[in-house]
């Protein structure tokens, strides 16, 4: 809103109005009174005023301002818009492999919850069996002279450190003694061949 100031020579809002107060100041009462009378010769002596060409002056150079900062939003538009699409972008994926973490841990607590200790068990029976197997059979080798000795020591060498390991195993799963019995530790000095050597 605009505000009178009573200061002489201020006009609204802070603008001097020195050149048009002196012109008044200095023109008689018949001219004043022409003037009076003469709106165009006023709206001339007001626009031709020192003030209202600083007014236009600053209104001009504003215009220009806005305007280049206008142009420099709609240069950076693309930017902020390919920006705004990443952001998007990188949440949507976030939640996606949000999901996909909460599928895959959903699947696994299944998987730890139905794989108990009997289980583990049943399946250590099998794979204890397939050795046995394979001890009966490296025996059969080597007394068929299929195999040399030092190959054979190596072989249940083998079968030895798979069974530690097994046997460890069972003790984390806390099974019980009776059950770790169904499991012997193969020694080598219990196959016949082996006694047969001491």
């Amino acid at each position: 809103m605009a505000v009178r100031n009573s200061n002489q020579g201020v006009g609204f809002n802070g603008a001097t109005m020195e050149n048009f107060h002196d012109k008044l100041v200095r023109m008689s009462k018949e001219d004043l009174e022409i003037l009076f009378n003469d709106n165009e010769k006023i709206r001339k002596m007001v626009v031709e005023s020192s003030s209202v060409k600083n007014l236009k002056s600053t209104k001009k150079s504003l215009m220009k301002s806005n305007k280049q900062k206008a142009a420099k939003n709609l240069e950076s538009e693309p930017k902020m818009e390919k920006i705004r699409e990443d952001l998007i972008a990188a949440h949507q994926e976030f939640n996606e492999t949000l999901k996909e973490y909460s599928s895959y841990k959903s699947k696994l607590d299944e998987i730890r919850g139905s794989f108990s200790a009997q289980t583990m068990l049943a399946l250590m029976k099998v794979a204890n069996a397939e050795e046995d197997e394979v001890s009966e059979q490296l025996q059969k080798n080597l007394l068929d002279k299929k195999i040399e000795l030092d190959e054979f020591l190596t072989r249940m060498y083998e079968l030895l450190n798979w069974r530690i390991p097994l046997m460890d195993i069972l003790a984390h799963l806390d099974v019980p003694i009776r059950n770790l019995a169904q499991y012997p530790t193969v020694v080598l000095v219990s196959t016949p061949i082996c006694k047969s050597m001491l």
